[in-house]
């Protein structure tokens, strides 16, 4: 599923370089309840099913956050605490049912780096990562809307790092 996926999603962005499919993971949704779980950071409440979303809606996803992450640096000037490239991440995708619109939520987790590796599961179940500060973080997107509607980052054991934006 995953190898047929990142297929789709490079044909659909082929203009898109800075996506690369190899950072993307499905989330099977029979797992999509874990999936919303996390300790460190408020999650999306589902209100119905979940589904797979499609390569063409997280392509739109990807570009509405480099887009709102980009101007959220600008503002935050050194203060930011997370990374613009979103190369840099591990994605891992669920779409979710919200009072009837559907949604999409991604967990970004930092690439592997020799003083902190995250090893992310291909298996379609999430990882969870508690603390590790604004470097971890999750996405809610509508996909009617076509834009990211909060990014939530992670605390850490020193206090919240990053303040939350929201749309």
């Amino acid at each position: 599923m995953t190898l047929s996926f990142a297929a789709a999603l490079l044909s659909a962005c082929a203009s898109i370089t800075a996506i690369p499919a190899e950072g993307i993971d499905l989330m099977n949704p029979e797992h999509g309840a874990a999936t919303l779980a996390t300790c460190s950071r408020n999650a999306p409440m589902a209100t119905g099913g979940f589904f797979t979303p499609s390569p063409a809606d997280i392509t739109k996803l990807e570009s509405d956050l480099a887009t709102l992450l980009s101007i959220s640096t600008e503002n935050a000037g050194q203060s930011a605490s997370f990374a613009v490239d979103l190369s840099s991440y591990r994605r891992e995708y669920i779409g979710y049912q919200r009072d009837g619109a559907r949604m999409i939520y991604g967990n970004f987790l930092p690439v592997l780096r020799r003083s902190n590796p995250v090893r992310m599961r291909s298996n379609g179940l999430p990882t969870i990562a508690c603390d590790g500060g604004a470097a971890f973080f999750g996405v809610e997107y509508a996909i009617a809307d076509g834009k990211v509607e909060a990014v939530r980052f992670n605390g850490s054991l020193g206090g919240r790092a990053q303040e939350d934006i929201l749309r």
